[in-house]
């Protein structure tokens, strides 16, 4: 500043002019890497259907890219990774994304009276399922059930029609708890399991259950881990054993939080495999 001072006026005041515009051109630079970076915004809902729940509501947010394609369903809120994985293979294949939206968590609360009950919205699916998810929450009464079975009925009018067609289930994992080791022989779930594919260079907290053998078979020569599901597979209340029940075509593709472009991977070959 003291050296400025000592400049001739002309100097002075051609520092101060290359001043401003090297000021403008990293305002302007800072404006343009900011929109860069910005995360695009998600596609506005087509439709959005209100499920009212005691005093309080969940909601179905229902997005449609392009016309026809598969339809895809996240049921947990907080499993964001397969959402946003969704998004990108809807863009590039078309199709429709169903969206349970309103707590930002796994698991749905909602208040009868004073008293809060909750569940998870992957277990009620069945009587059998939605009775003992209630239980496992102490939530077990009249109003309780009452609330699952709307919000049931709201889900399943939106996958209603094309049996043949794949609803696809967006699923996240933490890398430990439910990963694609629960399934092998003499582990937890190795009952529900009709056929296994396993391969070694996948991660375990990558892979796809499904119902249709014609869909193991095709994930299965596309070097996946997947689990074909057994008709005697345990009732708890998921899409996949009410849609087992139905002879529905289903995929569940589950990849860990964070693992964005493994799952973006395992969806294009979902998307794929239509004709």
């Amino acid at each position: 500043m003291r050296a400025m001072k000592r400049l001739p006026g002309p100097f002075k005041n051609l520092l101060i002019r290359m001043n401003r515009r090297r000021l403008l051109l990293q305002n302007t630079l800072a404006t343009v890497l900011a929109g860069w970076l910005r995360p695009a915004r998600a596609k506005a809902p087509d439709r959005v259907i209100a499920v009212p729940l005691g005093r309080d509501q969940v909601r179905l947010e229902v997005r449609h890219y392009g016309k026809g394609g598969l339809r895809y369903l996240s049921l947990h809120e907080n499993e964001r990774t397969a959402v946003e994985a969704a998004e990108q293979i809807l863009e590039k294949h078309g199709g429709t994304l169903i969206e349970l939206r309103g707590q930002g968590r796994r698991q749905v609360v909602f208040h009868d009276g004073e008293r809060a009950l909750a569940f998870d919205p992957n277990r009620i699916f069945t009587d059998h399922g939605a009775e003992a998810t209630l239980r496992r929450n102490d939530s077990l009464t009249d109003e309780g059930l009452q609330a699952v079975r709307a919000l049931r009925a709201a889900v399943l009018a939106l996958l209603d029609g094309r049996p043949d067609e794949p609803v696809v289930a967006l699923h996240n994992n933490a890398g430990k708890g439910y990963t694609f080791d629960n399934y092998a022989p003499d582990a937890a779930l190795a009952g529900d399991v009709e056929a296994l594919s396993v391969q070694p260079q996948r991660p375990s907290d990558a892979f796809f259950l499904v119902t249709r053998r014609a869909l193991f078979e095709a994930l299965r020569d596309a070097r996946f881990n997947v689990v074909l599901q057994s008709d005697r597979a345990e009732d708890d209340g998921s899409l996949s054993v009410h849609f087992q029940q139905q002879r529905r075509a289903y995929v569940n593709v589950e990849a860990r939080f964070g693992a964005l472009r493994e799952q973006a991977e395992m969806l294009d070959a979902v998307a794929s495999l239509r004709p």
